[in-house]
């Protein structure tokens, strides 16, 4: 336990290089016995207890959300994102295709971390509507030849929470167009308590609901309705730049369960989104300063929390350094993952449970990072001086007594 926590510090201290190597080189040396064998050591054994450290952690971000927010949704953000590596010899590294080029090149030697964060309320702002804060609850590497699909494995991440948050509260799901297909649209349907909105591809095939004929033929009964485009869906409300349509429809992704799709037109260009929750139950939690907003536009609305989850994979990878680690085992990129997660949302907690740090709240993570690790190196250079203030003491007074017991 001492030593993840001085490895914690170690994250925190240290901001131009996240090597292991280097972060004990740079502070553990000094400040810690433990050797650094001993810290690849405790790599391995937190990646072996990393699915009850996880349940731990979730369970304490259950209590940061105060009383006069209990009765509003929380959401879970699903994304993945890519590392890329150089060399072949690290465990789950394959070639990979990176729509983004971060590197220049659509194929790359990376790692895959499919990732999910809660968002929840952690308090109201001036206007007295939630002000909902961003906590990275579990990211996994993907390993093509172990886990069947990143589906899969996502799935298993929100059953994981699943298993702590009570069911009487209600989660929504937040992803992009990759996920919401297979095991992931299974288990939003498994649960009453978890809601989906998700980004759609355009081409998406539509269906009306099915109309039953007042006579009744010979064969089973249509299960799906007349078929039909997104260019279908009639822009009912404007504002200033943007036009929404909405319509409750059935898809191939959720079979027979009705849902509703909002076609929102920006310009030229167009995007689909597809909910599972009726907008109505939503309205209570944004101020959209509209005595009566548009449905469409209370779903997009909370939709754009999921971009928390990308400022998140933005600043793990340029102020964290994430991407300098230089591990190898399965274990070990897990378990290092998850303490540079540990040392994110504790900047997130600070100013939420410590009253003298509540001026810190309008401070970026960064910003938080930088004052909190030049505080702890004041903190340790005070308490050297003064052990060697004592040291020097007791040398001083030996010098004094020793003459006179001659």
């Amino acid at each position: 336990l001492h030593g993840a926590f001085s490895l914690l510090l170690a994250l925190l201290v240290v901001t131009d290089n996240f090597a292991v190597k280097h972060l004990y080189e740079r502070f553990l040396r000094q400040s810690t016995p433990h050797s650094l064998n001993s810290i690849y050591y405790l790599l391995n054994v937190i990646g072996g207890k990393l699915h009850q450290l996880e349940l731990a952690n979730l369970k304490q971000l259950l209590t940061l959300v105060p009383e006069d927010c209990q009765g509003q949704p929380w959401y879970l953000a699903l994304d993945d994102t890519i590392q890329p590596k150089f060399g072949t010899h690290f465990d789950a590294v394959k070639i990979l295709f990176d729509h983004a080029r971060h590197t220049g090149q659509e194929l790359v030697n990376a790692h895959s971390f499919v990732t999910l964060g809660l968002i929840s309320p952690t308090g109201l702002d001036a206007q007295d509507q939630p002000d909902y804060t961003f906590f990275p609850i579990a990211s996994h590497l993907y390993r093509a030849k172990v886990d069947h699909s990143k589906h899969q494995q996502a799935a298993e991440l929100i059953e994981q929470v699943l298993t702590i948050v009570p069911e009487s509260q209600q989660l929504i799901l937040l992803c992009d167009s990759w996920y919401p297909k297979a095991q992931i649209d299974q288990t939003v349907q498994a649960h009453s308590n978890l809601e989906l909105i998700a980004n759609v591809r355009k081409d998406t095939c539509l269906y009306g609901l099915p109309v039953q004929p007042k006579v009744r033929h010979r064969g089973r009964p249509r299960k799906y309705g007349t078929a039909f485009k997104a260019t279908d869906i009639t822009l009912t409300s404007t504002d200033q730049q943007d036009s929404y349509g909405m319509v409750r429809c059935l898809t191939k992704l959720f079979g027979i369960q009705p849902v509703y799709v909002i076609r929102r037109q920006h310009g030229n260009s167009e995007r689909l989104f597809l909910t599972t929750i009726d907008p109505n139950e939503l309205k209570s939690s944004f101020d959209l300063d509209q005595s009566d907003p548009a449905p469409a536009q209370t779903i997009l609305k909370s939709y754009s929390l999921r971009w928390r989850i990308e400022t998140y994979f933005y600043e793990q990878k340029t102020f964290w350094h994430f991407g300098e680690y230089q591990l190898r085992r399965f274990d070990e990129i897990e378990a290092y993952h998850f303490l540079v997660n540990q040392a994110y949302t504790w900047m997130q907690i600070l100013p939420l449970k410590m009253v003298q740090f509540k001026d810190w709240k309008t401070l970026s993570l960064r910003e938080r990072r930088n004052r909190v690790g030049q505080r702890i190196q004041a903190e340790i250079f005070i308490e050297r001086f003064r052990q060697k203030a004592q040291t020097c003491q007791k040398t001083l007074r030996l010098e004094i007594i020793l003459p006179l017991m001659d």
